[in-house]
């Protein structure tokens, strides 16, 4: 198992300034605990969760990465019916470049 780099005072230190109110991710910042080290993954993980390449990640670390990083995961569908009724009410089509939106 790998050695922390805290002792048990300063994880019990870390944990009750948390449990008093203070924001997750700004105490790991303070005490220099990364997403990856909260996902117990590598940062190359988390480099590649974090790009927009051809990387699909799981459900699971997508909510892992989630609570990391203190926010929760809301996956949304929108229909593409409802933003095309939306913009026809303007006069503009959707699928029109915003270049020329500008335009018109």
């Amino acid at each position: 198992m790998k050695k922390s780099r805290f002792n048990v005072l300063q994880i019990v230190s870390i944990l009750k300034e948390v449990e008093i109110g203070a924001k997750v991710n700004v105490t790991c910042r303070k005490y220099g605990i990364s997403v990856a080290d909260r996902m117990g993954t590598t940062t190359s993980a988390i480099s590649r969760l974090e790009s927009a390449g051809k990387h699909a990640p799981s459900m699971a670390s997508l909510k892992k990465y989630a609570d990391a990083a203190g926010c929760t995961l809301k996956i949304e569908f929108i229909s593409r019916l409802v933003k095309r009724r939306a913009s026809a009410q303007s006069g503009v089509r959707a699928d029109t470049p915003k270049a020329a939106r500008r335009s018109t």
